[in-house]
């Protein structure tokens, strides 16, 4: 019996001690999750009853790699309840701004979540991003600025570091097109034909203007065709009424010839009779 207060001592120090070990991996965990939402997690807004959620859809988002900007909208009502923004968009402009550059985008619902869009975009250079709304959404007014997250460089996380492109990171669309070309597709093709995809409306109205000055030049050629062949015409016509006109002369100054001589002979026969 003397023994079991030093059982029971060594019993509560050890439940102490591991109680201890869990709260530091507790704390551990948390402080480890709070700093990844606060790298990775989209940020929220408020306007009015009118609460936006943006953020890149792929995160971290790297540069020269397909992503999309994330948009969440929902109407907060009485008692708590959120409502997600369906047709948002209808009069509201959205673009995205890197320095003094902004490009318009065009931010499309998706069907796996009513009050979710996104717009695809290529962001060809890091540093800061961020996100413009100008209009109203359900009569509230919204003219704002916000911040998306930077993109970063490919080489913070390619490895082996020498063997790893800019393009070889494949997202979400890339293996959309991975899975059409199969298996044995590398990353780099990949990339090659999604380049190829983006230059494509470029090419075509190249293309396009190419085939409209060739149209046009054929319309000169033709015009300076019909031209040509309208003043041949014109000479030709006038030639022949040249040579009409000359025949006319002929005829006339040999009739007068033939009358003159007609009334010169008419002239000598009384004289002709007289003498006989």
């Amino acid at each position: 019996m003397l023994g079991m207060p030093e059982f029971h001592c060594k019993i509560t120090s050890d439940l102490i001690y591991c109680l201890s070990t869990l709260v530091m991996v507790g704390i551990t965990i948390i402080s480890c999750g709070n700093s990844f939402v606060e790298t990775f997690a989209h940020q929220e807004y408020k306007f009015g009853n009118i609460t936006i959620t943006a953020g890149w859809e792929v995160e971290p988002p790297l540069v020269n790699q397909f992503n999309s900007v994330e948009v969440e909208i929902s109407r907060n009502e009485a008692g708590g309840t959120t409502i997600p923004v369906r047709n948002a968009f209808s009069e509201l402009d959205a673009s995205i701004k890197s320095g003094g550059l902004t490009k318009t985008l065009d931010f499309q619902p998706q069907e796996e979540s009513a009050g979710l869009y996104r717009s695809q975009i290529l962001p060809t250079q890091v540093g800061s991003f961020s996100l413009l709304l100008i209009g109203n959404i359900n009569n509230q007014s919204i003219d704002s600025e916000l911040q998306l997250e930077d993109v970063e460089d490919t080489a913070k996380y390619a490895f082996p570091s020498g063997q790893v492109q800019e393009d070889s990171i494949v997202t979400t669309n890339t293996s959309s097109v991975m899975g059409q070309q199969g298996q044995g597709t590398s990353v780099q093709g990949v990339a090659s034909q999604l380049q190829l995809e983006q230059l494509s409306p470029l090419i075509s109205e190249i293309t396009e203007q190419i085939n409209l000055t060739d149209t046009k030049a054929t319309r000169a050629e033709m015009a300076s065709r019909d031209t040509t062949e309208a003043l041949q015409e014109l000479i030709n016509a006038v030639n022949r009424a040249f040579v009409f006109v000359m025949i006319s002369v002929g005829i006339g100054v040999g009739g007068i010839i033939i009358g003159a001589y007609a009334l010169s002979r008419k002239g000598e026969r009384p004289a002709d009779f007289g003498g006989k």
